[in-house]
Protein backbone atom coordinates (compact mmCIF):
# COMPACT_ATOMS: atom_id res chain seq x y z
CA UNK A 1 0.00 0.00 0.00
CA UNK A 2 1.28 3.59 -0.74
CA UNK A 3 -0.23 6.41 0.91
CA UNK A 4 -0.41 4.81 4.70
CA UNK A 5 1.02 6.61 7.88
CA UNK A 6 1.29 5.22 11.64
CA UNK A 7 -0.17 7.83 13.91
CA UNK A 8 2.11 6.84 17.39
CA UNK A 9 -0.18 9.02 19.90
CA UNK A 10 -3.78 6.61 19.01
CA UNK A 11 -1.82 3.93 17.39
CA UNK A 12 -3.74 4.59 14.06
CA UNK A 13 -3.12 3.68 10.99
CA UNK A 14 -4.14 6.43 8.81
CA UNK A 15 -4.87 6.39 4.92
CA UNK A 16 -4.09 9.39 2.87
CA UNK A 17 -7.19 9.97 0.79
CA UNK A 18 -6.46 11.53 -2.32
CA UNK A 19 -9.93 11.01 -4.81
CA UNK A 20 -7.91 12.64 -8.29
CA UNK A 21 -5.26 8.97 -8.11
CA UNK A 22 -7.88 6.66 -6.10
CA UNK A 23 -9.68 4.13 -7.92
CA UNK A 24 -12.49 1.85 -6.14
CA UNK A 25 -11.13 4.02 -2.58
CA UNK A 26 -14.45 2.77 -0.47
CA UNK A 27 -14.13 -0.71 -1.27
CA UNK A 28 -10.32 -0.79 -1.00
CA UNK A 29 -10.47 0.70 2.36
CA UNK A 30 -12.98 -2.51 3.79
CA UNK A 31 -10.32 -4.29 2.15
CA UNK A 32 -7.94 -2.97 3.80
CA UNK A 33 -9.79 -3.09 7.16
CA UNK A 34 -9.87 -7.26 7.39
CA UNK A 35 -6.07 -7.47 7.65
CA UNK A 36 -3.68 -8.14 10.29
CA UNK A 37 -0.56 -7.87 11.50
CA UNK A 38 0.02 -11.56 12.14
CA UNK A 39 -0.72 -14.39 10.82
CA UNK A 40 -1.97 -15.97 13.96
CA UNK A 41 -5.65 -17.14 12.43
CA UNK A 42 -8.05 -16.27 15.95
CA UNK A 43 -6.38 -13.51 17.91
CA UNK A 44 -8.45 -9.84 17.77
CA UNK A 45 -4.92 -8.22 19.36
CA UNK A 46 -3.55 -7.92 15.74
CA UNK A 47 -6.55 -6.55 13.67
CA UNK A 48 -6.07 -3.09 12.07
CA UNK A 49 -10.00 -2.51 12.75
CA UNK A 50 -11.58 0.77 11.11
CA UNK A 51 -8.96 2.37 9.38
CA UNK A 52 -9.32 6.70 9.38
CA UNK A 53 -8.97 8.78 6.23
CA UNK A 54 -7.34 11.65 5.77
CA UNK A 55 -7.84 13.49 3.14
CA UNK A 56 -4.77 15.00 0.69
CA UNK A 57 -6.21 18.44 0.89
CA UNK A 58 -5.56 17.97 5.06
CA UNK A 59 -2.66 16.91 5.05
CA UNK A 60 -0.52 19.84 6.47
CA UNK A 61 -3.31 20.01 9.48
CA UNK A 62 -2.46 16.34 9.99
CA UNK A 63 0.91 16.21 10.40
CA UNK A 64 2.99 17.83 13.32
CA UNK A 65 5.01 21.37 13.07
CA UNK A 66 7.51 20.04 14.57
CA UNK A 67 9.06 18.21 11.47
CA UNK A 68 11.70 16.41 13.58
CA UNK A 69 8.44 14.27 14.84
CA UNK A 70 8.09 13.31 10.94
CA UNK A 71 9.03 10.50 9.75
CA UNK A 72 9.20 8.89 6.31
CA UNK A 73 10.00 5.32 5.83
CA UNK A 74 11.37 5.14 2.04
CA UNK A 75 11.50 2.02 -0.21
CA UNK A 76 9.81 -1.37 0.62
CA UNK A 77 8.23 -1.98 4.63
CA UNK A 78 7.17 -4.95 5.90
CA UNK A 79 4.17 -3.99 8.71
CA UNK A 80 4.00 -6.72 11.11
CA UNK A 81 3.53 -7.67 14.97
CA UNK A 82 5.76 -10.20 16.56
CA UNK A 83 3.11 -12.76 18.30
CA UNK A 84 5.23 -13.70 21.50
CA UNK A 85 8.92 -13.69 20.43
CA UNK A 86 10.48 -14.61 23.76
CA UNK A 87 9.02 -18.46 22.78
CA UNK A 88 11.46 -19.97 20.17
CA UNK A 89 8.33 -22.09 18.77
CA UNK A 90 6.10 -18.58 18.13
CA UNK A 91 8.90 -16.88 16.95
CA UNK A 92 10.08 -19.25 14.48
CA UNK A 93 6.21 -20.60 13.59
CA UNK A 94 4.38 -17.58 14.12
CA UNK A 95 7.14 -14.81 12.95
CA UNK A 96 10.04 -16.10 10.66
CA UNK A 97 8.20 -18.31 8.68
CA UNK A 98 5.18 -16.38 7.36
CA UNK A 99 7.56 -13.55 6.92
CA UNK A 100 10.17 -15.79 5.12
CA UNK A 101 7.19 -16.74 2.87
CA UNK A 102 6.42 -13.22 2.27
CA UNK A 103 9.67 -11.98 1.45
CA UNK A 104 10.23 -14.97 -0.86
CA UNK A 105 7.19 -14.47 -2.74
CA UNK A 106 7.65 -10.77 -3.18
CA UNK A 107 11.52 -11.15 -4.12
CA UNK A 108 12.53 -8.66 -0.97
CA UNK A 109 15.03 -10.78 0.39
CA UNK A 110 17.23 -8.41 2.17
CA UNK A 111 15.43 -5.59 0.31
CA UNK A 112 12.74 -4.54 2.85
CA UNK A 113 12.52 -2.68 5.69
CA UNK A 114 10.33 -4.35 8.61
CA UNK A 115 8.39 -2.40 11.19
CA UNK A 116 7.54 -3.79 13.96
CA UNK A 117 4.15 -2.53 15.81
CA UNK A 118 4.61 -4.53 18.84
CA UNK A 119 5.38 -4.31 22.58
CA UNK A 120 7.98 -6.72 22.77
CA UNK A 121 11.80 -6.23 23.45
CA UNK A 122 13.95 -5.83 20.58
CA UNK A 123 16.28 -8.13 21.18
CA UNK A 124 13.81 -10.71 21.24
CA UNK A 125 15.23 -12.99 17.85
CA UNK A 126 16.53 -9.32 16.41
CA UNK A 127 19.48 -11.50 14.41
CA UNK A 128 17.47 -13.82 12.60
CA UNK A 129 15.12 -11.37 10.99
CA UNK A 130 18.30 -8.74 10.93
CA UNK A 131 19.61 -11.66 8.31
CA UNK A 132 16.12 -11.07 5.82
CA UNK A 133 15.66 -7.94 5.83
CA UNK A 134 17.41 -4.44 4.74
CA UNK A 135 16.97 -2.41 8.04
CA UNK A 136 14.70 -3.15 11.57
CA UNK A 137 12.40 -0.18 12.77
CA UNK A 138 10.40 -0.78 16.59
CA UNK A 139 7.40 0.98 17.01
CA UNK A 140 8.78 2.06 20.13
CA UNK A 141 11.91 3.70 18.65
CA UNK A 142 9.91 7.01 17.56
CA UNK A 143 8.43 9.76 20.25
CA UNK A 144 4.69 8.79 21.02
CA UNK A 145 3.65 12.36 19.24
CA UNK A 146 5.51 11.23 15.93
CA UNK A 147 3.68 10.43 12.38
CA UNK A 148 5.63 7.98 10.79
CA UNK A 149 4.44 7.92 6.97
CA UNK A 150 5.73 4.48 4.62
CA UNK A 151 6.39 4.98 1.26
CA UNK A 152 5.53 1.79 0.06
CA UNK A 153 4.00 -0.97 3.34
CA UNK A 154 3.33 -4.13 2.85
CA UNK A 155 0.82 -5.88 5.40
CA UNK A 156 0.12 -9.14 6.11
CA UNK A 157 -0.96 -22.68 10.55
CA UNK A 158 -1.77 -24.27 13.66
CA UNK A 159 -4.56 -23.47 15.88
CA UNK A 160 -3.95 -22.45 19.14
CA UNK A 161 -6.78 -22.53 21.11
CA UNK A 162 -8.18 -18.74 21.57
CA UNK A 163 -11.43 -19.39 20.76
CA UNK A 164 -11.77 -23.78 20.26
CA UNK A 165 -9.50 -26.15 21.80
CA UNK A 166 -6.19 -26.62 20.40
CA UNK A 167 -5.98 -28.98 17.47
CA UNK A 168 -4.34 -28.92 13.63
CA UNK A 169 -5.24 -26.74 10.70
CA UNK A 170 -6.82 -29.03 8.14
CA UNK A 171 -4.44 -27.81 5.12
CA UNK A 172 -4.25 -29.92 1.69
CA UNK A 173 -1.47 -31.75 1.12
CA UNK A 174 0.02 -28.88 -1.28
CA UNK A 175 -0.39 -26.66 1.52
CA UNK A 176 1.35 -29.13 3.62
CA UNK A 177 4.23 -29.38 0.73
CA UNK A 178 4.55 -25.36 0.69
CA UNK A 179 5.16 -25.38 4.27
CA UNK A 180 7.61 -28.36 4.41
CA UNK A 181 9.61 -26.41 1.64
CA UNK A 182 9.48 -23.15 3.41
CA UNK A 183 11.01 -25.01 6.41
CA UNK A 184 13.60 -26.59 4.44
CA UNK A 185 14.47 -23.16 3.04
CA UNK A 186 14.60 -21.68 6.25
CA UNK A 187 17.15 -24.55 7.69
CA UNK A 188 19.60 -24.00 4.72
CA UNK A 189 19.67 -20.22 4.49
CA UNK A 190 20.47 -20.41 8.04
CA UNK A 191 22.96 -22.79 7.53
CA UNK A 192 24.69 -20.86 5.34
CA UNK A 193 24.34 -17.55 7.05
CA UNK A 194 25.12 -19.23 10.18
CA UNK A 195 28.03 -21.37 8.86
CA UNK A 196 26.96 -24.33 10.30
CA UNK A 197 29.49 -27.20 9.36
CA UNK A 198 27.95 -30.18 7.61
CA UNK A 199 29.55 -33.26 6.99
CA UNK A 200 29.14 -34.99 3.23
CA UNK A 201 27.38 -38.02 5.32
CA UNK A 202 26.65 -38.83 8.89
CA UNK A 203 28.92 -42.00 9.59
CA UNK A 204 28.15 -41.80 13.42
CA UNK A 205 24.42 -41.29 14.44
CA UNK A 206 23.72 -39.07 17.13
CA UNK A 207 20.69 -39.13 19.86
CA UNK A 208 19.90 -35.73 21.67
CA UNK A 209 18.18 -35.02 24.56
CA UNK A 210 17.17 -31.44 25.30
CA UNK A 211 17.05 -30.41 28.77
CA UNK A 212 14.78 -27.49 30.33
CA UNK A 213 16.85 -25.45 32.72
CA UNK A 214 14.30 -23.61 35.12
CA UNK A 215 10.96 -25.60 34.51
CA UNK A 216 9.39 -28.83 33.27
CA UNK A 217 12.86 -31.10 34.14
CA UNK A 218 13.83 -34.29 33.46
CA UNK A 219 15.18 -35.14 37.35
CA UNK A 220 17.35 -38.07 36.33
CA UNK A 221 18.19 -37.39 33.01
CA UNK A 222 21.77 -38.99 33.99
CA UNK A 223 19.92 -42.50 34.27
CA UNK A 224 17.86 -41.16 31.03
CA UNK A 225 20.89 -41.20 29.02
CA UNK A 226 22.59 -43.91 30.02
CA UNK A 227 19.43 -45.93 29.10
CA UNK A 228 19.61 -44.50 25.58
CA UNK A 229 23.64 -45.69 25.57
CA UNK A 230 23.04 -49.27 26.53
CA UNK A 231 19.99 -49.35 24.09
CA UNK A 232 21.78 -47.65 21.17
CA UNK A 233 25.43 -49.03 21.78
CA UNK A 234 26.54 -47.62 17.96
CA UNK A 235 25.00 -44.19 18.68
CA UNK A 236 26.54 -41.05 20.21
CA UNK A 237 24.35 -39.58 23.18
CA UNK A 238 24.02 -36.02 23.74
CA UNK A 239 22.57 -34.00 26.16
CA UNK A 240 21.83 -29.87 25.79
CA UNK A 241 20.43 -27.63 28.80
CA UNK A 242 19.05 -24.74 27.31
CA UNK A 243 16.42 -21.69 28.17
CA UNK A 244 15.21 -18.58 26.75
CA UNK A 245 18.88 -17.10 26.06
CA UNK A 246 19.53 -18.32 22.58
CA UNK A 247 16.96 -16.20 21.35
CA UNK A 248 19.04 -12.89 21.70
CA UNK A 249 22.28 -14.69 21.41
CA UNK A 250 23.66 -15.71 17.95
CA UNK A 251 26.52 -17.41 19.18
CA UNK A 252 24.17 -20.04 21.46
CA UNK A 253 21.85 -20.60 18.77
CA UNK A 254 24.33 -21.57 16.33
CA UNK A 255 26.05 -23.87 18.58
CA UNK A 256 22.56 -25.87 19.62
CA UNK A 257 22.42 -26.02 15.59
CA UNK A 258 25.68 -27.00 14.79
CA UNK A 259 24.73 -29.93 17.76
CA UNK A 260 21.99 -31.24 15.79
CA UNK A 261 23.45 -31.90 12.80
CA UNK A 262 23.76 -35.79 12.72
CA UNK A 263 20.90 -36.07 15.46
CA UNK A 264 18.52 -39.93 14.41
CA UNK A 265 17.00 -39.70 17.74
CA UNK A 266 15.61 -36.14 19.45
CA UNK A 267 13.50 -36.28 22.54
CA UNK A 268 12.80 -33.61 25.22
CA UNK A 269 9.90 -32.36 27.55
CA UNK A 270 7.06 -30.83 26.01
CA UNK A 271 8.07 -27.55 24.83
CA UNK A 272 9.37 -24.74 22.70
CA UNK A 273 12.33 -26.44 22.54
CA UNK A 274 10.91 -29.37 20.28
CA UNK A 275 11.26 -26.82 17.49
CA UNK A 276 14.64 -27.05 16.92
CA UNK A 277 13.77 -30.42 15.65
CA UNK A 278 13.34 -28.64 12.17
CA UNK A 279 17.08 -27.81 12.07
CA UNK A 280 17.74 -31.65 11.68
CA UNK A 281 19.40 -32.06 7.96
CA UNK A 282 17.28 -34.86 6.62
CA UNK A 283 19.13 -35.56 3.77
CA UNK A 284 22.64 -36.25 5.89
CA UNK A 285 20.45 -38.91 7.64
CA UNK A 286 19.26 -40.29 4.99
CA UNK A 287 22.57 -40.93 3.08
CA UNK A 288 23.91 -43.45 5.09
CA UNK A 289 20.86 -45.32 6.72
CA UNK A 290 18.56 -45.90 3.40
CA UNK A 291 17.30 -49.21 4.90
CA UNK A 292 16.07 -47.89 8.55
CA UNK A 293 12.36 -47.82 8.74
CA UNK A 294 12.71 -44.06 9.53
CA UNK A 295 15.71 -41.95 9.13
CA UNK A 296 14.80 -39.56 12.48
CA UNK A 297 12.81 -40.11 15.44
CA UNK A 298 11.13 -37.85 17.45
CA UNK A 299 10.45 -38.38 20.99
CA UNK A 300 8.40 -35.64 23.14
CA UNK A 301 7.78 -36.66 26.77
CA UNK A 302 4.59 -35.15 28.81
CA UNK A 303 4.78 -34.72 32.88
CA UNK A 304 1.56 -36.38 34.72
CA UNK A 305 -1.79 -36.01 34.15
CA UNK A 306 -1.31 -34.34 30.53
CA UNK A 307 -2.92 -36.03 27.42
CA UNK A 308 -0.85 -35.87 24.53
CA UNK A 309 -3.60 -35.61 22.53
CA UNK A 310 -4.72 -32.50 23.88
CA UNK A 311 -1.12 -30.72 22.78
CA UNK A 312 -0.17 -31.85 19.19
CA UNK A 313 1.59 -28.99 17.67
CA UNK A 314 5.09 -31.01 17.38
CA UNK A 315 2.95 -34.73 16.47
CA UNK A 316 1.41 -32.84 13.70
CA UNK A 317 4.96 -31.04 12.84
CA UNK A 318 7.03 -34.24 12.88
CA UNK A 319 4.43 -36.39 11.17
CA UNK A 320 2.18 -33.91 8.76
CA UNK A 321 4.68 -31.81 7.45
CA UNK A 322 8.58 -32.98 7.79
CA UNK A 323 8.03 -36.86 7.64
CA UNK A 324 9.49 -37.83 10.88
CA UNK A 325 8.63 -41.20 13.07
CA UNK A 326 7.13 -39.43 16.01
CA UNK A 327 6.34 -40.73 19.42
CA UNK A 328 5.48 -39.72 23.09
CA UNK A 329 5.62 -40.99 26.42
CA UNK A 330 3.20 -39.63 29.34
CA UNK A 331 4.63 -39.91 33.25
CA UNK A 332 2.05 -42.61 34.34
CA UNK A 333 2.98 -42.37 37.87
CA UNK A 334 1.68 -39.27 40.19
CA UNK A 335 4.70 -40.27 42.87
CA UNK A 336 7.38 -39.77 40.17
CA UNK A 337 6.50 -35.89 39.51
CA UNK A 338 7.28 -32.97 41.80
CA UNK A 339 4.92 -29.98 41.25
CA UNK A 340 5.90 -26.43 41.09
CA UNK A 341 6.66 -24.22 44.11
CA UNK A 342 4.23 -21.63 43.68
CA UNK A 343 6.03 -19.26 46.02
CA UNK A 344 8.21 -18.35 43.44
CA UNK A 345 7.26 -15.79 41.20
CA UNK A 346 7.34 -17.17 37.46
CA UNK A 347 4.96 -18.11 34.35
CA UNK A 348 3.55 -20.59 36.53
CA UNK A 349 2.66 -18.73 39.78
CA UNK A 350 1.53 -15.97 37.76
CA UNK A 351 -1.23 -17.53 35.75
CA UNK A 352 -2.68 -19.04 38.99
CA UNK A 353 -2.14 -15.99 41.51
CA UNK A 354 -5.29 -14.98 40.48
CA UNK A 355 -7.23 -18.11 42.05
CA UNK A 356 -8.06 -18.27 46.08
CA UNK A 357 -7.14 -20.57 47.94
CA UNK A 358 -10.06 -22.96 47.75
CA UNK A 359 -9.66 -22.85 44.04
CA UNK A 360 -6.54 -23.53 44.23
CA UNK A 361 -6.51 -26.71 46.36
CA UNK A 362 -9.40 -27.81 43.85
CA UNK A 363 -6.49 -27.99 41.06
CA UNK A 364 -4.27 -29.56 43.32
CA UNK A 365 -7.07 -32.48 43.84
CA UNK A 366 -8.22 -32.94 40.55
CA UNK A 367 -4.71 -33.71 39.42
CA UNK A 368 -5.90 -37.31 38.77
CA UNK A 369 -8.98 -36.46 36.77
CA UNK A 370 -8.29 -36.59 33.31
CA UNK A 371 -7.99 -32.78 31.61
CA UNK A 372 -10.74 -31.97 29.42
CA UNK A 373 -9.89 -29.31 26.57
CA UNK A 374 -9.79 -26.14 26.90
CA UNK A 375 -9.11 -22.35 25.67
CA UNK A 376 -5.54 -21.25 25.29
CA UNK A 377 -3.91 -19.66 27.45
CA UNK A 378 -4.12 -19.99 31.07
CA UNK A 379 -6.26 -23.10 32.10
CA UNK A 380 -5.06 -23.53 35.63
CA UNK A 381 -5.33 -27.19 35.60
CA UNK A 382 -2.84 -27.20 32.25
CA UNK A 383 -0.65 -24.23 34.16
CA UNK A 384 -0.17 -26.32 37.50
CA UNK A 385 0.19 -29.63 35.38
CA UNK A 386 2.69 -29.16 32.39
CA UNK A 387 5.29 -26.98 34.61
CA UNK A 388 5.55 -30.60 37.09
CA UNK A 389 9.49 -31.66 36.76
CA UNK A 390 9.66 -35.47 36.20
CA UNK A 391 11.25 -38.76 37.20
CA UNK A 392 11.20 -41.06 34.08
CA UNK A 393 10.48 -44.56 35.54
CA UNK A 394 12.76 -46.62 32.68
CA UNK A 395 10.80 -50.28 33.53
CA UNK A 396 7.85 -47.95 31.90
CA UNK A 397 9.65 -45.47 29.19
CA UNK A 398 10.96 -49.90 28.39
CA UNK A 399 7.42 -49.92 26.45
CA UNK A 400 8.12 -46.88 24.48
CA UNK A 401 11.44 -48.41 23.62
CA UNK A 402 10.35 -51.45 22.09
CA UNK A 403 7.45 -49.31 19.74
CA UNK A 404 10.37 -47.33 18.19
CA UNK A 405 12.04 -50.88 17.94
CA UNK A 406 9.00 -52.05 16.01
CA UNK A 407 10.06 -52.47 11.81
CA UNK A 408 7.22 -50.93 10.39
CA UNK A 409 7.47 -50.55 6.38
CA UNK A 410 4.90 -48.17 6.12
CA UNK A 411 7.32 -45.47 8.79
CA UNK A 412 9.80 -45.60 6.24
CA UNK A 413 7.27 -44.99 3.15
CA UNK A 414 5.68 -42.40 4.81
CA UNK A 415 8.62 -40.60 5.71
CA UNK A 416 10.27 -40.89 1.86
CA UNK A 417 6.78 -39.77 0.72
CA UNK A 418 6.94 -36.35 3.38
CA UNK A 419 10.16 -35.67 1.72
CA UNK A 420 9.56 -36.57 -2.26
CA UNK A 421 10.70 -33.22 -2.81
CA UNK A 422 14.05 -34.53 -2.37
CA UNK A 423 13.01 -37.31 -5.34
CA UNK A 424 10.24 -36.37 -7.59
CA UNK A 425 11.15 -35.27 -11.71
CA UNK A 426 9.67 -33.55 -13.47
CA UNK A 427 9.12 -35.15 -16.85
CA UNK A 428 8.78 -32.99 -20.05
CA UNK A 429 6.42 -33.94 -23.01
CA UNK A 430 6.81 -37.16 -25.59
CA UNK A 431 8.65 -36.27 -28.56
CA UNK A 432 8.00 -36.71 -32.71
CA UNK A 433 4.90 -38.45 -32.23
CA UNK A 434 4.22 -40.10 -35.44
CA UNK A 435 1.81 -42.90 -37.02
CA UNK A 436 1.93 -44.89 -39.94
CA UNK A 437 -0.56 -47.41 -42.16
CA UNK A 438 0.80 -50.75 -42.30
CA UNK A 439 -0.37 -54.34 -43.50
CA UNK A 440 -2.38 -52.81 -46.53
CA UNK A 441 -3.60 -50.16 -43.81
CA UNK A 442 -5.55 -52.58 -41.56
CA UNK A 443 -3.46 -51.06 -39.17
CA UNK A 444 -2.06 -48.23 -37.78
CA UNK A 445 1.65 -48.63 -36.16
CA UNK A 446 1.92 -45.47 -33.54
CA UNK A 447 5.68 -44.41 -32.60
CA UNK A 448 6.98 -41.39 -30.09
CA UNK A 449 10.17 -40.98 -28.62
CA UNK A 450 10.62 -40.58 -24.81
CA UNK A 451 10.76 -37.30 -23.01
CA UNK A 452 13.96 -35.63 -23.57
CA UNK A 453 14.88 -35.94 -19.72
CA UNK A 454 13.83 -39.11 -18.85
CA UNK A 455 16.96 -41.09 -18.79
CA UNK A 456 18.00 -38.15 -16.56
CA UNK A 457 15.47 -38.30 -14.47
CA UNK A 458 15.43 -42.41 -13.71
CA UNK A 459 19.09 -42.05 -13.58
CA UNK A 460 18.62 -39.37 -10.97
CA UNK A 461 15.88 -41.88 -9.20
CA UNK A 462 18.19 -44.42 -8.86
CA UNK A 463 21.35 -42.99 -7.52
CA UNK A 464 19.11 -41.08 -4.81
CA UNK A 465 17.50 -44.80 -3.66
CA UNK A 466 13.94 -42.78 -3.34
CA UNK A 467 13.19 -46.08 -1.44
CA UNK A 468 9.47 -45.58 -1.41
CA UNK A 469 9.02 -45.56 -4.86
CA UNK A 470 10.77 -48.87 -5.13
CA UNK A 471 7.11 -50.95 -5.00
CA UNK A 472 6.45 -49.51 -8.27
CA UNK A 473 10.09 -49.71 -9.78
CA UNK A 474 9.91 -46.81 -11.51
CA UNK A 475 7.26 -47.56 -13.55
CA UNK A 476 7.13 -45.98 -17.00
CA UNK A 477 3.38 -45.33 -17.86
CA UNK A 478 2.17 -44.19 -21.12
CA UNK A 479 -1.08 -42.83 -21.97
CA UNK A 480 -2.88 -43.11 -25.61
CA UNK A 481 -5.97 -41.30 -26.88
CA UNK A 482 -7.33 -41.89 -30.08
CA UNK A 483 -9.78 -40.93 -31.33
CA UNK A 484 -12.03 -41.39 -35.36
CA UNK A 485 -12.34 -38.55 -37.27
CA UNK A 486 -14.28 -37.51 -40.88
CA UNK A 487 -11.80 -37.98 -43.39
CA UNK A 488 -12.76 -34.79 -45.25
CA UNK A 489 -14.02 -32.38 -43.07
CA UNK A 490 -11.70 -33.49 -39.75
CA UNK A 491 -15.40 -33.77 -37.35
CA UNK A 492 -15.05 -36.01 -34.87
CA UNK A 493 -17.73 -39.15 -35.47
CA UNK A 494 -15.98 -41.97 -32.98
CA UNK A 495 -15.85 -42.38 -29.49
CA UNK A 496 -12.51 -41.40 -28.09
CA UNK A 497 -10.22 -44.73 -26.85
CA UNK A 498 -7.79 -44.83 -23.88
CA UNK A 499 -4.80 -47.01 -24.00
CA UNK A 500 -2.74 -47.30 -20.98
CA UNK A 501 1.12 -48.98 -21.23
CA UNK A 502 3.16 -49.46 -18.20
CA UNK A 503 6.75 -50.33 -18.45
CA UNK A 504 6.97 -50.64 -22.43
CA UNK A 505 10.33 -51.38 -23.73
CA UNK A 506 9.23 -50.03 -27.24
CA UNK A 507 7.80 -46.33 -27.52
CA UNK A 508 5.01 -47.73 -30.18
CA UNK A 509 1.67 -49.44 -30.35
CA UNK A 510 -0.39 -51.50 -33.05
CA UNK A 511 -4.40 -50.45 -33.55
CA UNK A 512 -6.34 -52.10 -35.59
CA UNK A 513 -7.70 -49.30 -38.45
CA UNK A 514 -11.01 -50.30 -39.89
CA UNK A 515 -12.59 -48.77 -43.26
CA UNK A 516 -9.39 -47.10 -43.93
CA UNK A 517 -10.02 -44.34 -40.82
CA UNK A 518 -8.44 -41.52 -39.98
CA UNK A 519 -7.48 -40.47 -36.37
CA UNK A 520 -6.43 -38.36 -34.27
CA UNK A 521 -4.38 -38.97 -31.82
CA UNK A 522 -2.68 -38.03 -28.52
CA UNK A 523 0.16 -39.39 -26.28
CA UNK A 524 1.51 -38.37 -23.52
CA UNK A 525 3.53 -39.84 -20.08
CA UNK A 526 2.14 -40.00 -16.90
CA UNK A 527 3.00 -39.97 -13.47
CA UNK A 528 3.61 -42.56 -10.58
CA UNK A 529 4.89 -41.94 -7.22
CA UNK A 530 7.95 -41.22 -8.43
CA UNK A 531 7.59 -39.21 -12.43
CA UNK A 532 5.91 -36.30 -11.67
CA UNK A 533 4.11 -35.82 -15.96
CA UNK A 534 -0.02 -36.07 -15.99
CA UNK A 535 -1.40 -37.25 -13.37
CA UNK A 536 -2.22 -41.36 -13.93
CA UNK A 537 -5.99 -42.11 -13.82
CA UNK A 538 -6.06 -44.32 -10.81
CA UNK A 539 -8.15 -47.74 -11.26
CA UNK A 540 -11.63 -47.09 -9.24
CA UNK A 541 -11.40 -43.36 -10.01
CA UNK A 542 -14.25 -41.78 -11.94
CA UNK A 543 -13.77 -41.81 -15.63
CA UNK A 544 -13.45 -38.35 -17.63
CA UNK A 545 -16.59 -38.14 -20.21
CA UNK A 546 -15.15 -37.93 -23.47
CA UNK A 547 -14.28 -34.08 -23.71
CA UNK A 548 -12.88 -33.58 -20.26
CA UNK A 549 -10.22 -36.85 -21.22
CA UNK A 550 -9.23 -35.25 -24.59
CA UNK A 551 -8.90 -31.45 -22.90
CA UNK A 552 -6.94 -33.22 -20.20
CA UNK A 553 -4.16 -34.36 -22.70
CA UNK A 554 -3.84 -30.07 -23.59
CA UNK A 555 -1.98 -30.56 -26.77
CA UNK A 556 -2.52 -30.66 -30.47
CA UNK A 557 -3.35 -34.11 -31.59
CA UNK A 558 -1.66 -35.64 -34.49
CA UNK A 559 -3.88 -36.29 -37.61
CA UNK A 560 -3.52 -39.77 -39.10
CA UNK A 561 -4.81 -40.73 -42.29
CA UNK A 562 -3.96 -43.23 -44.76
Amino acid sequence: FESICLRRESNDYVFIEDYEYSTNLKERLKWIETLKLSPVVDHNRFDLKKMPKVPIGALDHFINNNDDHNYLIPGVTILMSRFKPNNFLHLVHDDLLPLLATLREQSLIGEATIFFDDHWLDAYGFYLFEMFSKKLLFRDQFPTNSIICFQNALIGLFRYGFRHPQSSIDLCPKRLESIRMEINWLRRYLFKTLQIETPDQCSDPEIVLILRKNNRKILNSIELEDFFRFKFPSYRMRSIEVNNDFISDRDKLRSLIQSLVCTRIFLSMHGSEQIFSIFIPIELNVANNRFDQCPIKIIELFPYGIDSNHSTIYKTLAESILGYCYYSWTNPLRNNTRFPDLNIKNEISKGLASLDRGELIAVKEKIDQPLRSFLCCNNPHWLFRIYQDTIVDLNLFEELFREISLEIPEQRKLYLINNRNNCEFQLSSVENLRCEFIDNRTKISIQWNPPWNLALAMNYLKQNDCCYCQSSKYQIIYQIATQRIDHGSRNERGNARKITLKNTPNQMITLESKDFDCFNCWVRIVSNQCLDGNKYDQPGRKTHNECQFINSFNQEPLFCCP
